[in-house]
């Protein structure tokens, strides 16, 4: 009786996993479905919504989860995931946006990514279980993000591209303290990063870049988030510690992007940099951008190579154009400088590194050969003396390089390697540097010798007449020999040769007689064969 029961109950338990199995994987919740479908008809049937069938047939296109835009989570048959608005960037980016509802979402509670794109939004529901929320080219109430920040404690990306906001402040949005990712590019804020954001402890991504932020950012409440791991703040009014002392403490930190921005500063206005100056960072970067963004070299001290970068061992692209940064590459009287950097910090996976439009003097580090991986070096319009140091022959992989507006002296290096790709463009500006006008700008076109009387008709600049010759001869007799050693060896197939050569004889004699004139054709000759 008990197993009975037990065989019983499984089976039921069985139909039911089937059938919830079933129902997520080809169909959806008919509620969703008609709150689907309103959604459509209040946007006026956009085109991206062509899918969005409202007729019932026995067809899978019925199912809300096959619509283009919706997925269903496949345990539940629930609508997890929406990402509506057009495609087509030309639409989106359009003055004249449609009025969205956003009560309109109310019906699914098991959201969990919502992606908008060309909206005018207006209200806002709570989704307690929206993780993602990504608003690109849109508009919306002054009033929208602060919902967002008391209605949705849940969210783990917060994503805003293009949508200004009328009154231009930054959003309260420090209630979420799960966030992981906000991003609020190209948005007009103004002011500065308001403190709160420090209780966001589980903050990895922070980007506002495009926006009219200013202030300190070594004051910022973003030297007090440790698990940052991208700083992206390019395109503000930011000042900048040059030596990004304030975030020592950062050990996840791998990018920081600070392009563009009002003030990069160095030693003098810096008080971190004169007590941690010889004091490496928790954190290893893999990007960092400070460069000015414009010839106009921004208000500044005049500062020098950033020593943190000495014990940055996972770099990969450097960016410190435009700036005032000066002082020697290779080193000065207190041995900084890039050529001083021990062997144990040496940097395999640098693939850029633009240090140009700055103030730097001396010579070119020859220990810049070691960067085995750099694609990319751009040293140009600074104050660098001396000569191009031949062990930058060794680079393999560049396909960027200039030396430009320097003082150079010297001659150019050998086109040897990938220095042989680059023209006189790379090195113009150097008055004392010689022999860089015999690089072309644009690569020498094939042209074919022609015969000449001082060579007897024979070709002489590419192929070595002579050689040709001696070569084919050579080739000829062992050809021959190698025939011969082989007939000499193997009997069967010396008979075979002799076999064929006497049916060619053969045949080759009634040819002739048959195409003969009737007057020769009588006259007695055989082949001996």
């Amino acid at each position: 009786m008990c197993y009975g029961r037990f065989i019983s109950g499984f089976v039921w338990a069985m139909a039911l996993f089937t059938t919830a199995e079933w129902k997520g994987c080809y169909g959806c919740w008919e509620q969703e479905r008609i709150s689907l479908l309103h959604l459509k008809y209040s946007l006026n049937n956009p085109p991206y919504m062509s899918s969005w069938s409202g007729e019932r047939t026995n067809s899978s296109d019925d199912e809300c989860c096959y619509w283009d835009g919706v997925s269903c989570n496949p345990a539940t048959g629930k609508v997890a995931e929406l990402d509506l608005g057009y495609q087509d960037e030309s639409d989106f980016n359009s003055p004249a946006k449609p009025d969205l509802n956003a009560s309109l979402f109310l019906p699914f509670q098991d959201l969990t990514l919502l992606s908008l794109r060309g909206y005018h939004i207006q209200g806002w529901p709570s989704f307690g279980s929206l993780e993602i929320l990504a608003i690109w080219s849109s508009t919306m109430d002054d009033n929208f993000l602060d919902a967002v920040g008391i209605t949705m404690m849940g969210l783990a990306s917060l994503e805003i591209w293009n949508s200004p906001l009328g009154s231009g402040t930054f959003p309260q949005v420090c209630n979420l303290t799960r966030l992981q990712n906000l991003y609020l590019l190209e948005m007009n804020l103004t002011g500065e990063l308001p403190q709160c954001l420090s209780n966001m402890t589980s903050l990895r991504v922070i980007d506002v870049a495009g926006n009219e932020l200013s202030g300190d950012i070594a004051e910022s409440p973003l030297t007090a988030i440790s698990s940052l791991e991208q700083i992206m703040i390019p395109k503000n009014r930011f000042r900048i510690p040059l030596s990004l002392a304030p975030f020592f403490n950062h050990s996840r930190l791998k990018t920081f992007f600070g392009a563009g921005n009002k003030e990069l500063y160095g030693d003098k206005n810096d008080h971190y940099e004169t007590n941690q100056r010889d004091t490496p960072p928790l954190f290893l970067l893999n990007y960092l951008t400070l460069s000015s963004g414009s010839d106009d070299h921004h208000d500044g001290y005049f500062g020098s190579f950033p020593k943190f970068l000495y014990y940055q061992t996972n770099l990969q692209g450097v960016y410190l154009s435009r700036n005032k940064l000066g002082g020697s590459l290779s080193g000065g009287s207190d041995n900084h400088g890039i050529s001083s950097v021990k062997k144990e910090y040496t940097n395999y996976d640098l693939q850029v590194l633009d240090l140009g439009h700055n103030r730097f003097t001396g010579p070119i580090p020859p220990t810049f050969s070691g960067l085995i991986s750099i694609e990319t070096l751009d040293i140009s319009h600074n104050n660098l003396s001396g000569v191009i140091p031949t062990q930058l022959m060794e680079l393999n992989y560049l396909s960027s390089f200039s030396v430009a507006y320097n003082n150079l002296s010297g001659k150019c290096p050998k086109r040897v390697g990938q220095l042989s790709t680059f023209d006189e463009d790379s090195y113009r500006g150097n008055p004392h540097l010689m022999n860089c006008t015999l690089l072309q700008s644009t690569p020498k076109p094939y042209v074919t010798q022609t015969p000449t009387d001082d060579n007897d008709g024979e070709y002489g600049g590419y192929i070595d007449m002579e050689s040709f010759y001696t070569s084919s001869g050579v080739s000829f007799v062992l050809v021959l020999l190698t025939i011969a050693s082989v007939l000499y060896i193997n009997p069967y197939w010396r008979q075979v040769w002799f076999y064929y050569v006497r049916v060619t004889i053969t045949t080759c004699y009634y040819f002739v007689v048959d195409h003969l004139p009737v007057s020769t054709r009588y006259k007695v000759w055989e082949p001996h064969v």
